[in-house]
């Protein structure tokens, strides 16, 4: 005989009258824990803001530690401008002995026109 069918067999009592009674002075009896209190949605704000408060004015009186400003670094770039023989913004008029590489492949690919 297998439990499932031996627990089938059995003859069920009714609970005690007194059930209800004894179960409702326990938990009467029985204080809420520190963490199972509840508390007022007006109070969390105010502990909030409390706290806040609290944040700045440790921010405000307490010494500031360290340097005030961080260090800043300077790059200064000294430009000299030579003046060419030649149009610098036309790559055309380059010499082949002062152009960029790119300006001499560019001059050395052909350009295929297509009509629209």
């Amino acid at each position: 005989m297998n439990e499932e069918e031996f627990l089938r067999q059995l003859s069920l009592r009714e609970p005690p009258k007194t059930l209800d009674g004894r179960v409702g002075e326990m938990l009467e009896s029985s204080r809420p824990r520190i963490l199972v209190r509840r508390i007022a949605l007006w109070q969390c704000a105010a502990a909030c803001v409390l706290c806040g408060l609290l944040a700045f004015m440790a921010g405000v009186m307490l010494p500031r530690r360290g340097p005030q400003k961080t260090p800043v670094s300077e790059v200064r770039w000294v430009l000299q401008v030579q003046p060419q023989p030649f149009n610098v913004f036309d790559w055309t008029q380059y010499p082949k002995s002062m152009a960029p590489d790119a300006v001499l492949q560019a001059a050395n690919t052909g350009v295929e026109q297509t009509e629209i």
